[in-house]
């Protein structure tokens, strides 16, 4: 049993074994950190700033790029999961109390279907690697006060633009939206996050 977990742990770049040497956790450089199980266990905890702040870059570099695609490609079916999960988005915080579980999962759906709608299988592989990280980041930016909220203009803006056609548009709302996150998580420290 144990043997089997330490293997488990190797193959996600989390321990090594040697002979003679025994077993040894490695730096956190060497982890799998897109390995579905790191990720649910950094969310066990709370995640720590530089690790979303990496998460955000990611976010800026291809969120805007998908948002301009999706706008250019973008399919009945795949306009309508966006404004399902958008109407999700919106239910979800109408709710007394707030659900922020269940408009995590609905943003999620959101960003993905933004993906899918791009009608490119390589790029949604990618989206479910990335996209199961991004949850670390909305649990800890979507429970502060008023942000959950705050962010539905921005989505809305992106809906619109992608439902227009307007890459220019799609792309810009995107930016807009991701670096309100950043600013989210540079503040974290600061803010106590609502349970």
């Amino acid at each position: 049993m144990v043997r089997e977990a330490i293997k488990v742990l190797a193959a996600k770049g989390l321990v090594e074994s040697r002979p003679k040497t025994g077993t040894r956790v490695r730096r956190p450089e060497s982890w799998n950190l897109l390995d579905p199980d790191v990720l649910a266990w950094q969310q066990e905890g709370m995640p720590q700033p530089a690790f979303l702040r990496k998460l955000t870059e990611v976010r800026l570099i291809v969120e805007p790029a998908a948002a301009e695609r999706a706008a250019q490609r973008a399919r009945p079916a795949a306009l309508a999961a966006l404004d399902a999960a958008f109407g999700d988005m919106e239910a979800a915080l109408a709710r007394s109390p707030p659900d922020y579980e269940a408009f995590d999962q609905a943003d999620i759906r959101f960003h993905r279907a933004i993906l899918q709608a791009c009608d490119n299988d390589v790029l949604e592989q990618m989206s479910a690697m990335v996209y199961s990280a991004l949850l670390v980041s909305f649990h800890a930016t979507s429970r502060l006060r008023g942000r959950a909220r705050a962010s539905l203009p921005r989505h809305r803006a992106i809906l619109e633009a992608i439902r227009g056609h307007r890459p220019r548009r799609a792309g810009a709302a995107m930016r807009r939206l991701v670096q309100s996150t950043a600013r989210e998580i540079e503040a974290l420290p600061r803010k106590r996050a609502r349970h």
